[in-house]
């Protein structure tokens, strides 16, 4: 079922990259390992679960997208390397919790999630953030994702319908 909420800004570690579609496995694959391999040398603490955050996710696979890989981490700590420590601004969105294989989360959660936003006449702002609360094996039935699609608040005037990090340098 469908909840509007507003996520408070959180500070993660973050990786950032355009890629296309096809592209975003290998590059999770890739980059989730060094992640961890910088906290570790940076002293850098997770306090939540791995986030996936999208700008303008296309529906084909040529067109570029951004992706942010994050998780959040505890104040202090520095990075020495690609990543950076950034605070993801307050995120006003609809969400779904989604349980199962990957391969079913755009049937099984996405596609509900939108068709419930789309009967409320809810203007999306082009973020999408999964939360991904238990994360096993690609096709393992007790993986547990959130996900999150922004929506514009009501008192949102500014048109804009973005959100962006705020970037924060340690070190």
């Amino acid at each position: 079922m469908m909840q509007v909420v507003t996520v408070p800004e959180i500070r993660v570690l973050q990786a950032s990259r355009q890629l296309r579609l096809p592209e975003a496995s290998a590059y999770l694959k890739a980059t989730i390992p060094a992640l961890e391999a910088e906290a570790g040398m940076g002293r850098i603490t997770f306090t939540g679960p791995w986030t996936f955050v999208s700008h303008n996710l296309p529906q084909d696979a040529e067109t570029m997208f951004q992706l942010a890989i994050c998780r959040p981490v505890a104040i202090g700590g520095e990075t020495r390397g690609q990543f950076r420590i950034v605070t993801l601004p307050e995120f006003h969105c609809a969400t779904i919790e989604y349980e199962g294989p990957l391969s079913g989360i755009s049937a099984g959660g996405y596609m509900p999630l939108l068709d419930a936003i789309f009967a409320e006449g809810l203007p999306l702002t082009g973020e999408i953030r999964e939360v991904h609360h238990v994360r096993d094996t690609p096709e393992s039935p007790i993986n547990q994702v959130e996900i999150q699609i922004g929506i514009r608040a009501e008192d949102d005037g500014d048109g804009a319908g973005q959100s962006r990090a705020t970037v924060r340098r340690t070190g």
